[in-house]
């Protein structure tokens, strides 16, 4: 089987189905003396570089991934980096490249880009600067970071975080690997959603009391000793 990544989505193809690119004659063979023939070897390679960035944005939790070419233009915008530009929330692409909803903000940001591209093929290991993007609807910033890579035509990964997305954990998770009850678990995933044990409490329909001695309970089952500890532990499962 082969992976394929689309957007955020990883799917398994069967080998078969590309099998008939190397058996000309056949049915859906390919000519080894064409011009498509001889293609077939990059834009394989071209794709294994593309996915395993790809890979690498979705392990890193990465909101929104563009690829830069060698020139500064988009050679690949996943779902989460077109919606995110599409709400122009703060940040969106011009004809001329990026911009921001504060002018500095947008040259610091096109002066990043600009580094990276001429960083490009040479960075090793590769170089990585970030910003924050300030967000016109009062959300938390976006978190932009530009990254100079070494893979083929793709010189830049721009790594976009939604700062105002809270991962929040699953109740199921919390259950079979903690051992949470299920109130426990009701009242942990309140916590990371809100911060604080009184909203918490109060989301997860508890006294507060009541929450003070479910979240004793929570301490003890995930090892940990404070209320920010709980809440960094729960907010990084997958």
């Amino acid at each position: 089987m082969t992976q394929n990544v689309h957007g955020d989505a990883v799917t398994e193809t069967p080998i078969a189905a590309t099998r008939g690119i190397d058996r000309p004659g056949m049915a859906g063979g390919v000519d080894p003396s064409s011009p498509t023939a001889a293609a077939i070897p990059v834009f394989a390679e071209q794709a294994a570089q593309v996915q395993s960035l790809l890979q690498q944005a979705l392990a890193a939790r990465v909101s929104g991934l563009i690829l830069l070419d060698g020139v500064g233009n988009p050679s690949f915008v996943d779902d989460g980096a077109r919606a995110i530009l599409a709400a122009r929330d703060g940040l969106r692409w011009e004809c001329d490249g990026f911009a921001a909803v504060r002018g500095p903000e947008t040259r610091r940001l096109c002066q990043m880009i600009s580094c990276g591209l001429s960083r490009g093929p040479a960075a090793h290991p590769a170089m990585r600067m970030q910003m924050l993007v300030t967000r016109n609807s009062g959300c938390r910033p976006y978190l932009v970071r530009v990254i100079a890579t070494s893979c083929g035509e793709v010189v830049c990964a721009v790594h976009i975080f939604d700062l105002g997305i809270v991962h929040l954990p699953d109740p199921v998770v919390l259950r079979e690997v903690f051992g949470l009850t299920q109130r426990e678990a009701d009242l942990a995933i309140e916590l990371v959603r809100a911060g604080g044990l009184a909203s918490a409490a109060a989301a997860a329909g508890m006294a507060h009391n009541t929450a003070r001695n479910h979240l004793h309970g929570i301490f003890a089952k995930c090892c940990v000793m404070t209320q920010a500890e709980a809440v960094r532990l729960l907010a990084a499962l997958p």
